[in-house]
């Protein structure tokens, strides 16, 4: 039951990374060619695995603050996609330079700086 939970939130994740991808693909038109990639809150790479796959990115910088899903973002993309210079940060981005707890939710997509509210309808969702 569990691989099936998460099967299912991954596709959402990848519903959501297909979503972007073609809202950009449509933007960039004819232009395949992206120097300078970032992916803040990279969690496994679904994002970036789709746009290495649809563009030519030549160089990637890659945030995913949370350690046991950076880890997996590492498993994702180590020995893959080697015409891209892909620089991976296991840190957070913000408008402040200080250290700050993660609060990881058993579902890495809901892992958050914040006050994790075990009672908003996503977390619900999740858990089921």
């Amino acid at each position: 039951m569990i691989k099936l939970v998460k099967f299912v939130l991954q596709f959402f994740d990848n519903y959501q990374s297909k979503k972007v991808l073609s809202f950009i693909d449509k933007s960039f038109k004819n232009n395949q060619n992206i120097d300078i990639f970032f992916d803040i809150g990279g969690h496994k790479g679904e994002t970036c695995i789709q746009f290495f796959k649809k563009f030519n990115v030549k160089e990637a910088h890659i945030f995913e603050p949370e350690p046991d899903t950076f880890k997996i973002l590492e498993k994702n993309l180590k020995n893959k996609f080697k015409n891209v210079q892909k620089i991976l940060n296991n840190v957070a981005l913000g408008d402040n330079n200080a250290n700050i707890n993660i609060n990881s939710a058993i579902e890495s997509s809901s892992s958050t700086i914040h006050d994790l509210d075990e009672n908003t309808d996503n977390i619900i969702k999740k858990k089921k």
